[in-house]
């Protein structure tokens, strides 16, 4: 793959520029400049905390890679296509444990900042 860290993130990602630019701008610990319409406080808030729960989304999925006993053949996967520990950890490459609920009881269980993780994800589940 060739380009920039924000054709990177837009392919891998799926994301648009908009929000690979943000993403990327907050790894960085970039804060952006909003020009025209605003953003209302509450909406601003939202996206805040959306962003939050799924930073603590992509830590678990790379924590369970990292250490988890069933990441054997998923690291056995990764590492016969080309990708070695310091790009798993550069990417925050993860690993997604067998069963449908372990990141929702990891999310709904605790810190960090609990309330907010749980309201957000109520929130976003919402129609």
């Amino acid at each position: 793959m060739s380009g920039d860290a924000i054709s990177f993130l837009r392919e891998t990602e799926h994301l648009d520029f908009v929000a690979a630019v943000e993403q990327l701008a907050d790894r960085l610990g970039i804060e952006l400049r909003r020009t025209g319409g605003g953003e209302d406080p509450a909406e601003r808030q939202r996206r805040k905390q959306l962003h939050a729960l799924l930073e603590r989304a992509a830590e678990f999925f790379h924590d369970q890679l990292l250490g988890s006993p069933h990441d054997g053949p998923a690291r056995t996967y990764l590492r016969g296509r080309g990708y070695d520990r310091e790009l798993v950890e550069k990417f925050q490459i993860g690993y997604a444990p067998p069963g449908r609920n372990a990141l929702a009881r990891v999310l709904l269980a605790g810190p960090p900042d609990a309330d907010a993780d749980a309201d957000a994800a109520a929130r976003a589940a919402a129609p």
